[in-house]
């Protein structure tokens, strides 16, 4: 929901004025109805699949009213804290039983106007209204959200969006009047604990808890401004919440199980380990998170089917480890820098779903990255380190190595609307990007390649820009530099990806080519065995790049000799024969073994000359 949904459309009322003694009627009949003090539940509790609160619908009341009514349910008006719990909302209560309803949400600004916050205390970490509020005139502190249909005078109410209004039970627009109903939230039960230790303490120090220290089923919330440090081990806690610009700090030596949610809006650095036994969106992160070495933050998804690790936003550092071993690993914004010798690891207990999923934020990966199947659908994926298990790209960017080095993936690969990124600075194999796949890959999407700090390759420059054990497609679209010198080459072999260079003269089409002049198409297959064989044997040597470089300079005035002469085209191509049956069986077997036979088929030639002549001169005496 946002600023890109449709305009609603137009609505006014129609049908006869109302006569002043019709609306007098009105509000004596109004006078016989007692307006209940309290809102009361219309429906509910209907459990959120993603954060497993409760929420109820409530009947039609003031702001006040619907929000004592949630506290007597043990919880308050509902936080919304980003665009699926809008539209859960949304979907799940505005036009409930066939009635379009404006809905009570649980944000404020009664304590300062223009400063919103939610009645729950959480953190704001997502607003949604519509694009001409929020309004600032006298007593509109209070929020509700549109349903469909609201008819427009002049501002633009889309589905889903929130007004600021004053704490009345209806609103009237274009003459129809809008009962205010409410949806309340309650989430698992436990009783709040509340810091009351200053700006800096220690989670053993007793007496800066308020009414008693954290046990397994305490709701925390750690304030703005405010840092404690967990110094003992065993540290337990039900919910906990971090608000934007708290710190929460596990020294070497402690730790902590959170048996319930956590939600990380500030900065929280783990020199101890952290376990999280929560279902559900058990551990969201949002802020700053740190996992120094040899630390885990540990998380076991009793739930087995919701996300058990979410990040929207904020930067995560991991030097130790990541391990949510038994849930789900969802990755929405913010960075993920997973450096060298760490883990992040998600793995889906069934063994079918995707155990990762990227939407988008930027993930490097210089250590391990260990899932099942890892699925980027947005974002950037990459760095110099392993993921192990299978890779399903179909959006984002993957981007190998670390300006330039090697991903690999210890899996299968499926590229099919994703970018594949390149970058080369070189033609050293340590120069240039690479994607290492061990198992079959599925090409399709696009490649993108960049030039890195001057470099311009030249014509029998090869870079081998992916390898793997198989292949079926290629990509989609190409995003190439361009070159001062030559074109580019694309060759798709049984097991790598060759990016090479040919030269100017030589190489696409026309008839520069000695072989391609002989057979008179660069796409005759015999010209296509010689191509593979340059680009597979010859391009990925030293020596061989060099000759290469040597034959596209010698080779136009010879190829077009060639061309304009049809006996010397013959000539030729029974030249080539020999050549090619090499060229050709070196790609089925490899070069070596050729080699072998070739020179076995020499040696027995010679061997087989040698006793005919002797045969002959034998004859001869006779």
């Amino acid at each position: 929901m946002g600023r890109d949904m449709p305009r609603i459309r137009w609505y006014r009322a129609r049908g006869p004025e109302r006569t002043i003694g019709f609306t007098v009627l009105l509000f004596l009949l109004s006078l016989l109805v007692i307006s209940p003090c309290n809102a009361t539940v219309l429906y509910g509790p209907i459990t959120n699949p993603e954060n497993h609160h409760d929420y109820y619908l409530l009947s039609a009341n003031t702001w006040s009213d619907a929000e004592a009514e949630a506290v007597s349910l043990g919880g308050h008006l509902a936080t919304i804290r980003n665009a699926y719990e809008n539209q859960w909302i949304y979907d799940t209560f505005s036009s409930f039983g066939g009635t379009k309803r404006l809905l009570w949400i649980g944000l404020n600004d009664v304590a300062h106007t223009g400063t919103f916050r939610w009645v729950s205390g959480e953190p704001v970490t997502y607003l949604n209204f519509s694009p001409d509020e929020p309004s600032f005139f006298s007593e509109e502190h209070y929020v509700y959200m549109y349903p469909a249909d609201v008819p427009d005078d002049g501002l633009r109410r889309y589905p889903g969006t929130w007004n600021n209004y004053a704490d009345v039970a209806t609103e009237v627009v274009l003459e129809t009047t809008y009962d205010v109903y409410a949806v309340a939230e309650v989430g698992p039960s436990g009783p709040i604990v509340t810091w009351i230790g200053g700006t800096t303490g220690t989670w053993s120090d007793a007496p800066s808890w308020s009414p008693s220290p954290p046990t397994s089923n305490s709701v925390v919330v750690v304030p703005f401004g405010t840092t404690i440090t967990i110094d003992v081990p065993g540290a337990q806690v039900g919910n906990v919440t971090l608000a934007s610009g708290s710190t929460l700090v596990v020294s070497p030596g402690s730790d902590v199980n959170i048996t319930g949610e956590a939600i990380n809006n500030g900065t929280m650095i783990l020199s101890g380990d952290v376990t999280s036994y929560g279902s559900g969106n058990a551990f969201v992160q949002n802020g700053t998170l740190t996992i120094n070495p040899n630390v885990a933050l540990r998380g076991f998804d009793t739930g087995g089917s919701d996300y058990a690790f979410v990040q929207t936003g904020g930067a995560t550092i991991v030097a130790g480890t990541l391990d949510f071993d038994h849930g789900f690993i969802y990755i929405q914004g913010g960075t993920v820098n997973v450096n060298n010798e760490a883990a992040l690891r998600g793995f889906d207990t069934g063994g079918s779903d995707l155990a990762y999923i990227q939407t988008d934020g930027t993930v490097t990966i210089d250590g391990t990255l260990e899932t099942t199947n890892a699925g980027l659908e947005g974002g950037t994926l990459g760095g110099g380190g392993t993921l192990s298990g299978n890779l399903f790209a179909d959006g984002g960017t993957l981007f190998p190595g670390s300006s330039p080095g090697t991903f690999t993936i210890t899996g299968n690969y499926t590229q099919t609307g994703t970018t594949l990124a390149i970058e080369i600075q070189g033609t050293g194999a340590s120069e240039y990007d690479r994607l290492v796949v061990t198992g079959a890959a599925q090409l399709g999407g696009t490649l993108t390649v960049t030039l890195l700090n001057g470099f311009m390759p030249s014509p029998g420059d090869s870079f081998t820009i992916m390898t793997y054990a198989s292949h079926t497609g290629t990509f989609s679209t190409t995003n190439l530099p361009a070159l001062t010198d030559g074109s580019w080459l694309i060759s798709y072999n049984n097991t790598s990806v060759v990016l090479s260079v040919r030269g100017s003269g030589g190489g696409g089409s026309g008839h520069c080519f000695i072989a391609t002049a002989a057979f008179g198409s660069y796409l005759h297959p015999y010209v296509q065995i010689l191509r593979n064989f340059r680009d597979v044997f010859l391009l990925t040597t030293r020596p061989g790049r060099a000759f290469v470089s040597w034959y596209y300079r010698i080779s136009p005035p010879l190829a077009e000799m060639i061309f304009r002469n049809a006996m010397a085209r013959g000539a030729v191509r029974i030249a080539l024969l020999p050549l090619i049956a090499f060229g050709g069986l070196s790609l089925s077997v490899g070069f070596l073994p050729a080699l072998v036979v070739v020179l076995a088929v020499l040696i027995v030639g010679l061997l087989g000359m040698r006793r005919l002549m002797r045969s002959a001169q034998d004859r001869a005496q006779f």
